[in-house]
């Protein structure tokens, strides 16, 4: 069997290092009720997830840190504070479901009015248990802090990786969040149904799809590899793959164990050679299903990924559950 591909990238889901150390000089710490704003089901937005994202990230007025002391992850690793006196209220649906796993410690909205979408990082298992699929939210985002994690917009906690010695939009301690995101009403599964997307339109307008729950039609799975001769280990970068139907019926697992435990890239292409990645967690529950052989309609939350200054940086598509692919070939 050819040597498969073991492209093992950061977790788009915000696989975070969570070393203790001292912010009291940095910020004040957030508290529940600190902006004193009782949610209700009839509160009302003042900004919508795409105007959130366009008012306090990289805003230079609300910035804690872009990491400028540090080049290798400058500008792509940055937080700021939404002032706990800000009135900065979203409303939305939620989207994204982690009972398969493969989405981790955090929600995804849909807003209600425009339909962009957000992550909300939450330091807790079992979310949707609390704000499942199709669960309508208000969410007062005063005083909790906002940024990019490789690039990538969400909502959280400012935190600081030791190991790569930069600042993180990391996950919300859950007492902080609960006390921020109140639900409205029963979920409706018919409110989170996918937007049909193309992988060319998610290419060419990839901050418009940003968290977007998307459906895919008729696409192949590959894996990648480093060079034409299927020899060694993949960099992402030099696109080198092989479709699944091209492997002599070998199995190919969305992810496979590896020391780091973070999720593993594959490929997916449509029918006019257009393709980009889908990322699977180890810890999901369909991480030793084998990627299905001829065309499938998938379902998955689109994300991106960029963590270092050279590079292009990666469209990653999550699949939350297996089900969430259907074969149509």
């Amino acid at each position: 069997m050819k040597s498969l591909n073991k492209i093992i990238l950061a977790s788009v889901g915000f696989v975070l290092t969570l070393s203790s150390c001292k912010y009291e000089d940095k910020f004040d710490a957030v508290e529940p009720n600190s902006n004193h704003i009782t949610l209700s089901d009839t509160t009302k937005a003042t900004f919508t997830c795409k105007e959130l994202k366009d008012k306090y990230i990289n805003n230079s007025k609300y910035q804690l840190t872009d990491n400028s002391h540090n080049a290798t992850y400058a500008k792509m690793f940055n937080v700021s504070e939404i002032p706990a006196g800000d009135s900065a209220i979203i409303r939305g649906v939620v989207v994204s479901t982690d009972v398969d796993g493969n989405t981790y410690k955090k929600i995804v909205i849909r807003d209600e009015k425009d339909s962009t979408g957000l992550d909300i990082s939450v330091d807790a298992s079992g979310l949707s248990a609390v704000w499942p699929q199709g669960q309508r939210v208000v969410i007062n985002t005063s005083g909790l802090h906002i940024g990019e994690y490789a690039n990538f917009p969400a909502v959280g906690y400012q935190t600081f990786n030791r190991d790569r010695n930069r600042y993180e939009v990391g996950r919300l301690p859950y007492y902080i969040a609960k006390d921020h995101i109140h639900a409205i009403g029963m979920p409706d599964t018919l409110l989170a149904q996918p937007e049909v997307a193309t992988i060319a339109d998610i290419l060419a307008n990839k901050e418009y799809y940003y968290s977007r729950l998307v459906k895919i039609r008729d696409v192949r799975f590959g894996a990648y590899y480093e060079d034409a001769a299927c020899t060694s280990i993949s960099y992402f970068e030099q696109n080198y793959y092989k479709l699944i139907d091209d492997m002599d019926g070998d199995e190919i697992p969305f992810s496979e164990e590896n020391t780091l435990n973070v999720p593993v890239s594959r490929v997916v292409i449509d029918k006019d050679g257009n393709k980009t990645n889908i990322s699977t967690s180890f810890y999901s529950k369909f991480t030793n299903k084998s990627l299905p052989a001829g065309t499938n309609d998938i379902i998955a939350i689109v994300s991106w990924y960029k963590d270092k200054p050279t590079g292009s940086g990666n469209i990653q598509l999550l699949i939350q559950r297996h089900s969430d692919i259907v074969k149509t070939n």
